[in-house]
């Protein structure tokens, strides 16, 4: 398998003409751009990814990098295909989010992204089978996500919260995240 390459991207979210690997630009701390999928169902309820790679953290329903040349559009539609088996409409909800705080788990201080966040809808009777790259999904209410992020933020990886207070300004809902002393709405 050969190693992905990602643009690196400066503050306005445009290729810089670098290209690096995802090891090189998480350790070096290199903006580049991934992209995020929230899943509801038609009842309202959230599919939460329990991240296989990453300790089993909660994150967004399907995510991944956009490689180098690539739009957000063409890596949104891989990622859903490759996670989640989905070929269905996606809603762009916003593009060029940039990560605006630090994470203060070790781990995450480097990693700076840029996303493009999508929603998608699937029904009610929609079956999830596990694929190579996720092995299980939660439903949460967004109420009872943000609660959950207020409350115990570390079982969350850092980019849920910023792609999540993207849709959470778009749909203009009073639920706020409050994670690691910080208003996420406010940022």
């Amino acid at each position: 398998m050969t190693e992905e390459k990602f643009d690196v991207v400066n503050e306005k979210d445009e290729p810089t003409g670098q290209i690096v690997s995802k090891k090189e630009a998480h350790e070096k701390g290199y903006p580049h751009r991934v992209v995020a999928v929230l899943v509801f169902r038609e009842n309202g309820r959230l599919m939460i990814q329990e991240h296989k790679l990453m300790r089993k953290l909660l994150d967004h329903s399907v995510g991944g990098h956009v490689s180098a040349g690539e739009s957000y559009k063409s890596a949104v539609y891989r990622e859903a295909k490759e996670e989640l088996d989905l070929d269905v409409e996606l809603e762009e909800i916003a593009l060029s989010v940039p990560t605006k705080t630090k994470d203060p788990r070790p781990e995450f201080q480097n990693i700076i992204h840029f996303y493009g966040v999508y929603k998608a809808n699937v029904p009610d009777n929609w079956v999830f089978s596990e694929t190579e790259e996720v092995n299980s999904l939660l439903e949460m209410s967004l109420e009872e996500v943000v609660g959950m992020m207020n409350s115990n933020p570390d079982r969350f990886l850092n980019g849920f919260f910023i792609t999540l207070t993207a849709y959470l300004k778009k749909i203009h809902s009073p639920l706020q995240i409050n994670a690691y002393g910080q208003n996420w709405g406010e940022l």
